[in-house]
């Protein structure tokens, strides 16, 4: 694999395994074959520890985060630096070459393995393999068109758009990409590779349920490339406020994750309100834990809550560029969780006026959602649900259901098909391998 090959992919695989940080999990589901899915998710663990080796002799050389030039520059200069370099690439393509073998012949005797006959995880470790697999176009391209030939639900929407924008970029086609998800570094700025139709590249990923193409690149750009010096002091003008929002944020999280822990521990978790009402009413002991855990939670969201209302007057909602973005993040999750409507309302004003750049789509939808609901009416989005008799998320009323996925789309959000499939997994209780 050429160096520029290897660059260019490097920032592409990066940016497609951003959208799916969490690592392989030993549960085992509902899935046909779990010996293959398990199999599978060894697979790729061997896959990310070569490039996980390789990653780190480019951030120890500074050679991470460079454009094409400089990389062939440092490289050219010093021999033993490009003698590691090429070694550790060779041992990734031999590695690679073992690995999607034993793919190919899974995909010969199964076809694409999907959500039903390998679970998400094991769907998902097929799809990275398969496209860390540049240097076989070919078999990439049969590969996209399995995954496409199976039902709705079966393969991420996200998996179909990073391997379609691989395939189309390579020389064997030549093509542009349609979606956007391929990155190059371009004087320290990641920018789309040969695009098609740039005009037009929001509409399409909104049909996948992806995020807006600037968001992506905003994203990509925090993730990959070095920040400037001042950046690691603040991540924004607000030094100070953003330090405070993100302590104010990290003890709305722990209470929560103090309440959830004790639902887990006594089975209250996931359930619907019939179920957990009556688990209460029979322990008065377990209803009285609970309670005291809510009403401690509470009285913390009134202390944050008045805060709040407090950085808003003086600096308005306290966007990315002010804040960064995790701060930012932390100010939404304070305000959502407050069941302060009116205070709530005028976040949500002041969000909406600021835009994509500044505040995240995915947290305008879920407080207009939470607002509709706590007025009475239907909700947009379909951000918010409640937990059935089995587990299972059920949706909590929502308008022009049939026109949902169309609303949805206009933020960047996934199909809600998707999205309660994924909810149900976070939630419902997983059977641990015997």
């Amino acid at each position: 694999m050429s160096v520029k090959l290897m660059l260019m992919f490097f920032v592409m695989f990066l940016g497609a395994l951003s959208a799916h940080a969490q690592s392989p999990v030993e549960e085992v589901g509902d899935e046909k074959e779990p010996k293959l899915r398990v199999e599978l998710l060894q697979l790729v663990r061997d896959d990310q520890n070569v490039r996980a080796e390789f990653d780190q002799y480019r951030k120890r050389h500074d050679l991470l985060g460079i454009d094409e030039k400089a990389l062939n520059e440092k490289l050219n200069k010093n021999p033993k630096l490009k003698e590691g370099f090429q070694v550790l690439s060779l041992r990734l393509q031999e590695s690679e070459d073992a690995r999607l073998f034993r793919v190919k012949q899974i995909l010969v005797k199964y076809g694409w393995p999907g959500r039903t006959l390998v679970g998400t995880e094991g769907a998902k470790a097929a799809w990275l393999l398969v496209q860390h697999y540049d240097r076989d176009v070919t078999f990439q391209r049969r590969a996209l068109e399995l995954m496409k030939l199976l039902p709705k639900g079966e393969v991420e929407n996200t998996h179909i758009a990073y391997l379609t924008d691989s395939v189309s970029l390579r020389e064997e086609f030549n093509q542009n990409q349609v979606y956007g998800t391929v990155l190059t570094n371009e004087n320290g700025k990641l920018v789309p590779k040969q695009l098609f139709e740039g005009v037009n590249v929001d509409k399409r990923r909104a049909e996948l349920g992806l995020q807006p193409l600037a968001e992506y690149i905003r994203r990509q750009t925090e993730a990959l490339l070095p920040r400037r010096p001042a950046q690691k002091i603040g991540d924004g003008p607000k030094p100070e406020l953003r330090a405070e929002l993100l302590q104010l944020g990290a003890d709305d999280q722990n209470i929560r994750g103090e309440y959830d822990t004790y639902r887990r521990a006594h089975g209250l978790f996931g359930i619907d309100d019939k179920t957990l009402n009556e688990k209460l009413n029979n322990d008065p002991e377990l209803k009285k834990g609970m309670l005291f855990i809510a009403l401690r939670m509470q009285l913390a969201d009134d202390v944050r809550r008045i805060r709040m209302k407090q950085i808003i007057v003086k600096y308005g909602w306290p966007r990315r560029t002010l804040v960064g973005t995790e701060a930012a993040t932390a100010a939404y999750l304070i305000v959502s969780h407050s069941q302060d409507l009116p205070l709530q309302k005028l976040s949500l004003e002041l969000m909406t006026k600021l835009g994509t750049t500044e505040v995240e789509n995915t947290q305008i939808a879920t407080l207009t959602d939470r607002i509709l609901l706590a007025e009475g009416k239907k909700q947009r989005y379909g951000q918010m649900y409640s937990f059935a008799a089995d587990g299972m998320p059920i949706l909590k009323p929502i308008e022009d259901e049939v026109n949902v996925d169309k609303r949805r789309a206009k933020l960047g959000l996934q199909p809600l098909a998707e999205y309660l499939h994924q909810e149900s997994e976070r939630f419902l209780p997983k059977r641990k391998k015997s």
